[in-house]
């Protein structure tokens, strides 16, 4: 099963609504499992929407992931309220820039 979108959403779980609607055109979503499996086909891909935490995984689990492909996009975090958004975002740039990601967290309200 490869899946190719141009925007994605990865690991949001029942229940949880990301900002952009999966129904969205131009978006499909994805379960963690799919992208460790590598049936994830990242082509055409611009930007990926993650929450902070998913079901059996985190960002930074995501971020290492997308590291092992040809993934070279923006990722949209988004998390609840934080109490230090600097110090999140700071560990997720960590990691994504050794793999040439750029990366935003998005604080929904």
């Amino acid at each position: 099963m490869n899946i190719e979108a141009t925007r994605m959403t990865i690991g949001f779980g029942p229940g949880a609504v990301p900002s952009v609607p999966a129904y969205a055109e131009g978006v499909t979503s994805v379960a963690f499992s799919d992208l460790v499996q590598g049936t994830v086909d990242f082509a055409n891909c611009a930007l990926v929407i993650t929450p902070l935490f998913g079901p059996g995984f985190d960002a930074i689990e995501l971020l290492e992931q997308l590291a092992e492909t040809p993934f070279c996009g923006s990722v949209r975090v988004e998390a609840p309220k934080l109490p230090n958004k600097r110090l999140v975002l700071r560990e997720l740039r960590s990691v994504a820039d050794r793999s040439g990601i750029t990366v935003e967290l998005v604080e929904l309200i």
